[in-house]
């Protein structure tokens, strides 16, 4: 467990935003089109973690990804709104020097003049580099782990889904809670380090 920080700050229908382990800027002045860059943490793996097995394979430092997103948005009925998005990041850092890309597609509706509800799917894909550094296992890191010699290859890394429910405390301040499931694929569910030491299901929540 971890805090994240989270917030917004707009100028019209541009926007700035902190959400948990990525930051966005919106440059356009559009009630429909958004567009601008984006920056990712993904979090590296530390020696102090649950699985002996995997830790014996090595640090991986955090990585920093920058890139850039896009997306629209539609009305629906009076108070919905429906949003498909798309973005790409590589890795700045050259811990894995690989690229992640997401489309995702989301529903906010609001319920009075307080509530807000949300739903969103996503799917994200990785290069053959990303995977490499995160899912494959050496001859010698089978050695040392006792897991497995891996080869992993890029291609649809996991699918999600998440709820949401925010509620508005004044013009500029609200609280909002979310749970989501992410579910890994291809290599990066087959990956013993995963398979064996992990699991495919990934849970997260918070406020």
């Amino acid at each position: 467990l971890f805090p994240l920080l989270g917030g917004k700050i707009n100028l019209d229908n541009r926007y700035v935003a902190i959400e948990g382990l990525s930051a966005r800027a919106n440059i356009l002045n559009s009630d429909r089109f958004e567009f601008g860059p984006v920056a990712h943490l993904t979090l590296g793996r530390r020696r102090r973690i649950d699985s002996a097995a995997v830790a014996s394979l090595g640090r991986i430092d955090d990585a920093y990804e920058v890139g850039a997103f896009a997306a629209t948005s539609f009305t629906i009925g009076d108070t919905g709104r429906l949003r498909l998005a798309i973005e790409g990041v590589h890795d700045v850092s050259q811990v894995h020097n690989g690229w992640l890309g997401t489309a995702t597609i989301g529903y906010v509706q609001t319920l009075g003049s307080k509530w807000r509800v949300s739903a969103d799917a996503s799917l994200t894909g990785a290069s053959d580099d990303y995977a490499q550094r995160y899912y494959s296992i050496s001859t010698l890191g089978a050695a040392a782990s006792g897991l497995n010699a891996f080869t992993a290859k890029g291609g649809i890394k996991d699918v999600g889904a998440s709820l949401g429910v925010g509620y508005q405390l004044s013009p500029r301040w609200s609280i909002n809670g979310f749970a989501s499931y992410k579910r890994l694929l291809g290599d990066a569910a087959a990956s013993p380090v995963v398979a064996r030491e992990g699991s495919a299901n990934q849970f997260s929540g918070g406020i």
